[in-house]
């Protein structure tokens, strides 16, 4: 995280920036006060040096998802490989749940989510690549922000959105909602989720 001591920036989310490196090789950006020094901090995603090949932080997006006015981090990791039934599900993909505390970010008590937890909809597929994109944005008004993803290869590349609400009680895997093209009449190959505004 590097500190953005130029004043406080008032708008959170992310941001993707090309580097003129391969096709895919994204660098994403977030912001928030993780260290509660009244200044906020930047993530920054770096994909491709982490894991080999699972992408994680393509995208990156900061918020506070249990409402204990500590930011968190939402990372995507549309490359990750999983298997379920004993079959490799390569770049089906994934998003990481990052928690913020009273001496800032952790990757204590991190939570991974895919279509093969228990509760959202759908299973893991090759080619899926959920995570391609994160926000994480209070979409209810309640005071916690509730976890969006793309999943820009499901459905051979039509696309998805994923909501995962936040509640009082944590998150809400059984509300999990999905939008794909039949519900929102997107373009065939329309690879939705590909990208998320903050």
């Amino acid at each position: 995280m590097a500190d953005g001591r130029g004043g406080r920036a008032e708008r959170r989310g992310h941001r993707q920036l090309r580097d003129g490196r391969p096709a895919g090789a994204v660098r994403s950006v977030a912001s928030a006060d993780f260290d509660a020094d009244g200044y906020d901090d930047l993530v920054i995603g770096q994909p491709y040096t982490a894991e080999s090949g699972d992408a994680m932080g393509s995208s990156v997006s900061a918020g506070d998802f249990d409402g204990d006015g500590h930011p968190d981090v939402l990372t995507g990791l549309p490359g990750e490989d999983l298997t379920r039934g004993g079959v490799n599900r390569s770049d089906a993909g994934a998003v990481l749940l990052l928690k913020g505390g009273a001496t800032g970010l952790t990757g204590s008590g991190a939570v991974a989510v895919s279509q093969d937890t228990a509760g959202v909809p759908g299973s893991s597929e090759s080619g899926d690549r959920l995570g391609s994109s994160v926000s994480l944005t209070d979409l209810s008004g309640y005071g916690r922000a509730d976890l969006v993803f793309g999943g820009a290869g499901e459905d051979g590349g039509d696309g998805v959105l994923m909501h995962l609400p936040s509640g009082s009680t944590g998150l809400g895997y059984p509300q999990t909602t999905v939008f794909g093209r039949p519900a929102l009449g997107t373009a065939p190959g329309a690879a939705l989720g590909a990208n998320l505004a903050p």
